[in-house]
């Protein structure tokens, strides 16, 4: 990339980068060969995992294999209690016999997690000082430094999953360095984080699982950015892609997060990263008919190889792409300029009069339009899924669709949530990548508090956020953040007594006092409220403070994006074809080249604005307008 751009490597200032190779390496099953050191008695917690099925009406489905194989997890004799005391001391010999029986099977990675070590670690961090002794060359992590929580399950889990993607992240990351130094790089090489920060390459080799979604995320934050400077509050981000779209909700400028997601079933990660819901919808999504005659659109893709079937690579199955093409949304012309060679109408009309329209009893457009309207469909279910099922109301959102696709569905989307707006960005298929650029570094830390309301220890709570504020400053040292760009915020896990889950509510600096417990509290109430649509009356359940939290943020310098805009008279569209609305069948249709547009000229549908990385299709009865920071504003024409 950097080659094509031509630009030149020493004279960089940053460096960043967002990779999804942790998670292809867990769900391609790509990961290093890991082993699994564990108390007496619990081997089989990662495989008990808990009571629920990916599928729950197919008596045939069975679980994917766990990361680790029964025969890889090894057992010491150890017992720590529930209060962090010494029950039975750790027994060295086991340890050594365990690292000696995993050595001998081609073992690269270690994952040691021991039950209510989160209390005391003592144990663990003794183990992992045994391996490395024995085997210095062999990739160790303990749960006591990935997730120090409560949950054994959850906890083994990610401690695995850290271990099962270190290898491989290690040797990304090692590779991608020497490369860069090698082109004359001397800075430091940043890594996007699942939290929605930036990692130094040296914290992301040390817990690599929290690299997971760095690209998803990236592209998130790109959204809090377009909301704040379009002066947005809430807005909901659309990133359709080729095989998949990622939604996710940004609520007075803050990205919603999660404390725990899933790569595939049975692999729950639980540690901080923006909450993003991601369904199989994009470009190359396969249309096809289900054992019940119903029209299905996805999760199948194409993929980049063979592709659509317009793209003439030896797809055979018809893909969104294709329908979009009959319905005369994508501009032929272009493509071949810019690729050097035709897409085949021809092929996609053959592959939807058979696979799709001739099956259904529909005429080869209907067809098509049919396949735009599922998609659009599974997309608003998505959109329902992080709105309307988590207490927000999408009325009062703006959407922002990007990825290549995004714009092409965001208005049809937007009529069925009754969203007002839509801000297009100025660059909707890189919208990820300037992403990279707009965050700042991040370290999140967290420690086990298990405080019950009525018996909370006010001098210990402070004290772990102290010891939390000590470890973020050393992290922040090592990075060499000046003083005056550093920036801590606190936050909790709180749940009723006796819940699995918690919410995360923000909390305040300053003093530790009765009066920040209470507001901590009622804040937890009022999310629950909104989120569950009920509280519990103190009488009939505590609140449980279950961990407390503190991000560490490093500010960067953030790149100002100059938007000139031409001046002058409204543009003239540079083209006209005939394009097919839902509602409407074809229409004469202007085609507006987006770098053309001034500020300030509204273009009414129905409409396309097109540019090099996307399309945006504008049907009868909206209108847009640029906006003073280059975005692309759309709103229903009023009555």
């Amino acid at each position: 990339g950097l080659a094509k751009t031509e630009v030149s490597v020493p004279d960089l200032a940053y460096f960043c980068h967002g990779t999804t190779a942790a998670t292809n390496a867990i769900i391609e099953k790509k990961g290093a060969a890991t082993g699994l050191i564990t108390t007496a008695g619990f081997r089989d917690v990662l495989e008990i995992r808990r009571a629920d099925r990916g599928s729950l009406y197919d008596y045939w489905w069975r679980p994917p294999a766990p990361l680790v194989p029964r025969e890889l997890r090894r057992e010491v004799r150890e017992r720590i209690a529930f209060d962090g005391k010494v029950l039975e001391p750790l027994q060295e010999e086991d340890v050594t016999r365990a690292v000696a029986f995993l050595r001998g099977r081609g073992i690269e990675a270690i994952a040691i997690c021991f039950l209510n070590s989160f209390t005391n670690p003592d144990h663990e961090l003794q183990t992992k000082e045994l391996v490395q002794a024995q085997w210095p060359e062999v990739f160790v992590c303990t749960s006591a430094e990935v997730l120090p929580e409560l949950l054994e399950f959850e906890r083994t889990s990610t401690t695995v999953a850290n271990a099962y993607v270190g290898p491989v992240i290690s040797r990304y990351l090692a590779d991608l360095e020497e490369r860069m130094r090698g082109a004359g790089f001397r800075s430091d090489v940043f890594i996007m984080g699942s939290s929605g920060g930036m990692m130094t390459s040296q914290q992301a080799a040390v817990l690599p699982v929290a690299t997971a979604v760095s690209g998803l995320a990236a592209g998130v934050m790109a959204g809090a950015t377009i909301a704040e400077q379009a002066g947005i509050d809430n807005l909901i981000t659309l990133d359709v892609g080729g095989t998949s779209s990622d939604i996710a909700l940004i609520h007075n400028h803050v990205p919603r997060m999660s404390t725990e997601w899933l790569i595939e079933f049975g692999v729950p990660i639980r540690l901080p990263a923006v909450d993003v819901h991601t369904l199989g919808a994009g470009g190359g999504s396969i249309a096809w008919i289900d054992r019940g005659g119903l029209l299905q659109v996805g999760p199948h893709s194409a993929g980049a190889l063979p592709g659509p079937v317009c793209y003439g690579k030896g797809g055979t199955e018809p893909t969104t792409t294709d329908a979009q093409l009959v319905l005369g949304r994508l501009n032929v012309d272009l493509w071949r300029e810019r690729y050097g060679w035709d897409l085949d109408r021809e092929a996609a009309e053959r592959a939807l009069q058979e696979r799709i329209a001739g099956p259904l009893g529909l005429s080869l457009v209907d067809a098509a339009d049919a396949v735009l309207r599922v998609t659009v469909n599974n997309l608003v279910q998505g959109i329902r899924l992080v709105s309307i099922e988590r207490g927000y109301d999408p009325r009062t959102f703006a959407l922002c669709p990007f990825g290549g696709a995004g714009p092409m569905y965001a208005v049809d989307i937007a009529r069925e949530l009754s969203i007002p707006e839509l801000v297009i960005p100025l660059h909707p298929g890189v919208t990820s990548a300037l992403g990279l650029l707009q965050v700042d570094l991040k370290h999140d830390l967290m420690r086990s508090a298990l405080m019950v309301e009525g018996a909370i220890d006010l001098s210990r709570l402070e004290a772990l956020y102290a010891d939390l504020e000590q470890e973020a400053g050393e992290l922040l040292d090592h990075a060499n953040v000046s003083a005056t760009k550093r920036r801590l915020m606190r936050s909790a896990d709180v749940r009723y007594f006796g819940q699995s889950k918690y919410i995360t509510v923000p909390v305040e600096n300053g003093p530790v006092d009765a009066a920040l417990v209470a507001r901590m509290l009622e804040t937890f109430s009022r999310e629950h409220e909104r989120e569950y649509g009920y509280t519990m009356p103190p009488h009939n359940a505590r609140v449980e403070i279950a961990n407390v939290r503190l991000a560490a943020v490093g500010a960067v310098d953030r790149p100002r994006i100059a938007v000139a805009s031409p001046q002058g008279h409204d543009a003239a569209p540079r083209s006209e074809r005939s394009v097919h609305f839902s509602g409407h069948n074809y229409l004469p249709t202007p085609i507006y080249w987006r770098d053309d547009l001034p500020g300030g000229q509204v273009i009414v549908g129905p409409a396309i604005v097109e540019q090099l990385d996307s399309t945006t299709v504008l049907p009868p009865g909206w209108q847009a307008m640029l906006d003073n920071v280059g975005n692309l504003r759309l709103r229903a024409v009023e009555a």
